[in-house]
């Protein structure tokens, strides 16, 4: 499970997510990298928000920390599959395409559940999140339709990404609690609790 999990650290889909910006800023217009850029950016403006609120005041029992490997996953992922299918012809190849994408993303999710770092309600939080995101680059990429143009650039650097960088870890998220108890943010979003304690809990 770990070797799946590690599939969606952000370690790994930042890198990814920097070689499909250039191979659209190269293959596509403008436009499409500008789209991708503006998807990434919600997905992660939207799960970092969600996670200093939700470590600050928890709505259930076991939601504390959206899944970001979850959200980050369904978009980087997806995203690339996305632009892999447009480009293909058959859509024996694009089924196969978008299902390769979505198994590896919901394998990323039950292995954050089976490692005991997130709850199935916060993995569900990350999918809506991705989902989200994703909407927004496929909203404005299919919309320009096939181009023609070679994706094997793109193919050959989420390969190398992927086998160079597997395994590697960036985990921001004790940042974001720290950042959360020096913001306060449970005094301001659950007025009626104890105040958050400076130390915070261990990085799930």
């Amino acid at each position: 499970m770990k070797y799946l999990t590690d599939f969606g650290d952000s370690a790994v889909l930042l890198p990814l997510s920097a070689a499909v910006f250039i191979w659209l800023l190269v293959m596509r217009p403008a436009r499409s990298a500008a789209w991708w850029i503006g998807a990434l950016i919600f997905c992660g403006a939207v799960t970092v928000v969600l996670k200093i609120l939700f470590f600050a005041c928890p709505p259930a029992l076991d939601i504390s920390s959206p899944s970001g490997h979850t959200s980050f996953s369904l978009l980087a992922y997806g995203g690339v599959a996305g632009i892999v299918a447009v480009e293909r012809q058959s859509p024996w190849e694009r089924t196969a395409i978008i299902l390769s994408a979505i198994g590896l993303v919901a394998s990323i999710g039950i292995s954050r559940v089976v490692l005991g770092m997130h709850s199935e309600p916060e993995i569900i939080i990350g999918f809506a999140i991705g989902a989200a995101a994703l909407a927004i680059f496929g909203f404005g990429y299919l919309r320009l339709g096939g181009s023609g143009r070679t994706i094997t650039p793109l193919l050959i650097g989420v390969t190398l990404i992927l086998t160079v960088f597997h395994g590697s870890k960036l985990n921001p998220e004790n940042k974001l609690h720290e950042l959360g108890g020096w913001l306060d943010f449970r005094s301001l979003v659950c007025p009626v609790a104890e105040p958050l304690p400076r130390k915070v809990m261990a990085a799930r």
